[in-house]
């Protein structure tokens, strides 16, 4: 039976519009931008953590907590749905990642670093306007602004942001208007 974090997170995925409205993803613009941001930061970290650094930034890091672990059937057969609907690789392999994560977090069954959620940023970035894209030139297209992620020691050092709740990134994109 699934834990509670892995279901909450396989249903906050399934919720997503993944092709997004793109007036509704320009309007959040900036707050997509820094969700961005933030998870490349946490990537970063949870990266180095796991010696898992050419994998970053768009990763499973539960390939690299434990490489044995596998998802209870039940729970593969629901998230391989949602992942289904997606066509970009880096995306399901991120969503994957968070719904993985979240049932090791639900098993206690693996000893976690004490670094801040590593997908909770880049779920809320899926749910405040859906996909993002990468282009050829190294930039991703987050609908209404294009980003050049920073390396992953750059990103090591950027400052974080930690105060992610809707009226926090609402307010952001208000501000924006």
């Amino acid at each position: 039976m699934p834990g509670k974090l892995s279901c909450s997170t396989l249903e906050r995925l399934r919720a997503v519009d993944w092709i997004g409205d793109w007036n509704s993803g320009c309007l959040r613009a900036r707050s997509r931008r820094l969700l961005m941001r933030e998870y490349l930061r946490r990537a970063a970290l949870w990266a180095q953590a796991y010696s898992s650094e050419t994998a970053w930034p768009f990763f499973d890091v539960t390939d690299y907590v434990d490489p044995n672990f596998r998802l209870p059937s039940e729970l593969a057969t629901e998230l391989d749905e949602v992942l289904s609907s997606i066509a970009s690789y880096s995306i399901r392999k991120t969503c994957l990642g968070a719904v993985r994560l979240a049932w090791l977090q639900d098993q206690k069954s693996a000893t976690l670093p004490d670094l801040a959620d590593l997908y909770e940023p880049l779920i809320l970035f899926y749910e405040r306007g859906g996909e993002f894209l990468s282009d050829g030139a190294g930039f991703l297209e987050l609908t209404g602004v294009s980003i050049k992620p920073l390396s992953l020691h750059d990103n090591l050092r950027t400052t974080p942001f930690l105060t992610l709740g809707h009226a926090t990134l609402d307010a952001l994109d208000a501000d924006a208007s």
